[in-house]
């Protein structure tokens, strides 16, 4: 069985997870989707003479994805224009201009390809004057085109620009390259390339396996409630030791202090245990010690209040005798030992620093 969750885990490394994707700011404004919004952004960038300082690297992605090289100008020969008026008044989404050549870009991210190709490839031509024309269909779809048209997907595109970003980095503008990435999370969003449901080699995995992942998943379990029902056990050990509470009363004689061994409290998603060090019962507690379990593993940590925090600075940084990590397998009493070592040992700092807490 071991050997068969070693093979899975290892199985499931190989495969292309992708993070779930983070909210974009073109969703935010609701504007995520928009045809006219993403052709905006694309001219912005295209042009060389913003304040991006990326240069022309969208347009050697651009000609990257068309499979065409690409010789760099000075950017001060480019012109990019937007909704740009054909001969027959329809409206051209880009056109790039520089002294080699002229791009046409009609952009479709939702919408059908209706549009006049053959008045867009003659407007094109009409500006070339002996330079290169490049017409483009830019779309989330492959779709038929003709008049000289190429269709592009927008997947290969970015696919382009992530290889290019690399190269333009160091001297752009860090601010539009935040912008921009956040542009292409977005492109991908509404691609479903960030959507595992939609990724096949990640669903055959667990259609192939299903049986196996299932036996993991309830071995996960039994791990967890095994360790659930031990951190109740050691709360039920420590809130009636009487030895621990004799050695506390030893020490602190007079009664202003209060060692209190809370019940467990499920928080954040994980079921914790504190021990807490309190003056007169008052709140906040002194100084707090937390039992958990945390990749399989028995965890203790221990922290100052805030309002204690001067008194004990630095008392804390990476010191052993407040923290530990054990082995799901560690026997409950050394556990148990382990643990009354720590609050002994916060019971010492209290006591060192008594005058000043009271």
């Amino acid at each position: 069985m071991e050997n068969e969750f070693s093979r899975l885990v290892q199985e499931f490394k190989k495969l292309p997870i992708r993070e779930l994707p983070k909210t974009t700011f073109l969703e935010i404004v609701d504007k995520s989707h928009l045809e006219n919004v993403w052709s905006r952004i694309l001219a912005f960038y295209l042009d060389p003479r913003n304040e991006h300082q990326l240069g022309t690297m969208l347009v050697k992605s651009l000609f990257d994805t068309l499979g065409k090289s690409y010789i760099p100008a000075n950017k001060n020969t480019y012109n990019v224009y937007t909704e740009y008026l054909t001969i027959k008044g329809n409206r051209i989404d880009i056109i790039i201009e520089s002294k080699d050549f002229i791009i046409g870009v009609e952009n479709k991210v939702n919408a059908q390809l209706y549009n006049d190709l053959e008045d867009y490839s003659e407007t094109i031509d009409s500006l070339a004057r002996g330079r290169n024309t490049y017409k483009i269909v830019l779309s989330k779809y492959k779709n038929t085109v003709h008049s000289g048209f190429v269709n592009l997907t927008y997947e290969k595109f970015i696919t382009s620009i992530k290889n290019n970003l690399g190269h333009f980095y160091s001297h752009a503008n860090t601010k539009y390259i935040i912008f921009l990435v956040d542009f292409i999370d977005n492109i991908e969003k509404n691609l479903n390339l960030t959507n595992m449901i939609f990724d096949h080699e990640v669903m055959d995995f667990f259609l192939k396996e299903n049986k196996e992942i299932q036996n993991l998943i309830n071995k996960h379990n039994q791990i967890n409630n095994e360790l659930y029902r031990s951190l109740n056990e050691l709360c039920s050990k420590l809130q009636n030791n009487s030895e621990l509470q004799k050695d506390f009363r030893q020490t602190f004689p007079n009664e202003n202090f209060i060692l209190e061994v809370c019940p467990i409290a499920r928080e954040g998603g994980r079921d914790w245990l504190w021990i807490t060090i309190k003056l007169n019962d008052q709140y906040p507690e002194i100084v707090c010690c937390t039992i958990y379990y945390d990749d399989y593993q028995w965890k203790a940590e221990c922290r100052v209040k805030e309002k204690y925090s001067k008194i004990f600075e630095g008392c804390f940084n990476g010191d052993p005798k407040f923290w530990f990590e054990l082995y799901p397998w560690t026997p409950l009493d050394d556990v148990n030992n382990n643990v009354i070592d720590i609050i002994h040992s916060l019971m010492e700092l209290v006591k060192h620093h008594e005058n000043e807490i009271c």
